[in-house]
């Protein structure tokens, strides 16, 4: 009988002492840290806003020839932004997306290269830019474009056998978002089956 108490008390005791652990640690978090003056605002917040903006333009690998919600052949093409420390960001801007020919040669080449298709996607509007952005998942403009020409859409259902198509894209930043002495933004990529 001796035994069972001191196994009773000793199971109260060390149920007491995690209760007194568990209640210092969860107290211990909830103290407020001395007070600190919140960080000063960069001198020039127009110069600091722009450290922000887009430096770079990048044809996401996912770029692909689908099919559109109606069912009909289109272009899948992501677009990501990043800023000058490699981050991943949204702009306002157009961009321009110019399908080449496959086997054309690209601009600056020596020989025109010219666009078998060309879109236009008007990214100026907040609300457009915000639905067109998947922050969930890839963190890219999901973009899909249709109206492809025949030899596209052939290539894509040949499992991309020959050479792919050239994408080139531009992205125009708004006039309020151009960091200064850089207007637009330039990728291009060959599409791989």
């Amino acid at each position: 009988m001796y035994a069972r108490r001191t196994s009773s008390a000793f199971r109260r005791s060390a149920l007491m002492g995690t209760w007194v652990l568990v209640s210092g640690v969860l107290a211990s978090g909830c103290r407020s840290s001395p007070t600190s003056a919140p960080p000063a605002p960069p001198a020039d917040l127009a110069a600091a806003g722009a450290a922000m903006l887009p430096t770079q333009l990048i044809i996401h690998p996912l770029t692909r020839v689908s099919t559109d919600t109606a069912g009909k052949p289109a272009l899948l093409i992501y677009l990501e932004l990043r800023d000058q420390y490699g981050q991943v960001v949204k702009a306002l801007g157009q961009v321009r997306v110019e399908l080449m020919a496959t086997g054309s040669l690209l601009p600056g080449s020596g020989r025109d290269a010219r666009a078998e298709r060309i879109w236009d996607i008007d990214l100026r509007d907040p609300n457009r830019n915000a639905l067109l952005f998947d922050g969930l998942i890839t963190r890219t403009y999901a973009l899909t474009l249709g109206d492809l020409p025949d030899w596209m859409v052939a290539w894509s259902e040949s499992g991309g056998q020959n050479a792919g198509p050239t994408v080139n894209v531009t992205f125009t930043l708004f006039a309020a978002d151009r960091p200064e002495g850089r207007t637009e933004l330039q990728a291009e990529a060959r599409l791989t089956k």
